[in-house]
């Protein structure tokens, strides 16, 4: 079987789990591309070895305050603490984050990015039905602008992250957390990366497992499309002919260098 015929199939599997998914036409599903597929679908803030989300919950504070003290490239534009969330989790900071993307060839893009022709583990793509995921935490079926996760309609004001990591609202984010299993968001995507890589959010709660472990069902919500070895090739032919590469999915200086590397065979 070539690359491409391989391909192929990977794509086929893809549209079928979409409809399995139980996705409208007008509805985005939500892709995410692993270079394992053994990888759990985890947050970075939730791998950094502490015991309880007590733990996690001051780690998080101290670094989220610290991170938004120092970023002058934030400064004098209208950023919410949210945006300041998300602009941690696009430039490796660990948050309670899932990056997600509404386009598969962007999925696929980091699903191929570091693979190694000696490795023994392939790639993945998992595809998430947002709404679905909603209806089982919240029970709506829609996604959340962020602003309203901690919302006091009494007072008719939203509060901001910053002010749910320091306890300055309604509810005891360390007895009553606002959501315990994961939720799908969308935001303004003023981060160029974010824009490039049409990205979209999970946030974790007080849940602490993989969200592919949170629910006892979830052959409606999640579904993880496996890319083989064989498919490989004709993934990278296919981004190739997409226009996809370093270039466009990080718009900056650091995606021109690597993508001239790439193209010239050169070594970095």
């Amino acid at each position: 079987m070539t690359g491409s015929t391989a391909f192929a199939n990977v794509v086929d599997e893809v549209r079928k789990a979409r409809q399995s998914l139980g996705l409208r036409e007008h509805q985005e599903c939500f892709f995410r591309g692993h270079g394992d597929v053994a990888y759990k679908l985890l947050p970075s803030l939730y791998r950094q070895g502490a015991k309880s989300f007590d733990e996690y919950w001051k780690l998080e504070r101290r670094v989220f305050f610290e991170f938004r003290a120092r970023a002058r490239q934030l400064y004098g534009d209208e950023h919410t603490d949210w945006d300041v969330l998300f602009h941690m989790q696009h430039h490796g900071l660990p948050t309670r984050l899932l990056d997600w993307t509404s386009t598969f060839g962007v999925a696929v893009y980091f699903a191929t990015l570091e693979h190694d022709e000696g490795s023994t583990r392939s790639p993945c793509v998992w595809m998430l039905n947002p709404y679905a995921l909603n209806q089982a935490t919240w029970k709506l079926h829609r996604l959340f602008d962020p602003k309203y996760l901690a919302r006091d309609e009494g007072a008719n004001r939203s509060y901001d992250y910053g002010e749910l990591l320091l306890g300055t609202h309604p509810y005891d984010w360390g007895e009553r957390l606002l959501w315990e299993t994961p939720l799908a968001i969308y935001t303004h995507q003023r981060s160029e990366r974010m824009f490039a890589q049409c990205g979209w959010f999970t946030i974790h709660g007080l849940d602490q497992r993989p969200l592919e472990d949170t629910f006892r069902d979830r052959s409606a919500i999640l579904r993880k499309i496996e890319i083989p070895k064989s498919a490989i090739p004709g993934a990278r032919e296919f981004l190739a002919l997409a226009g996809i590469d370093h270039r466009t999915m990080f718009p900056d200086l650091d995606g021109l260098a690597r993508s001239v590397s790439d193209r010239f065979g050169l070594k970095r």
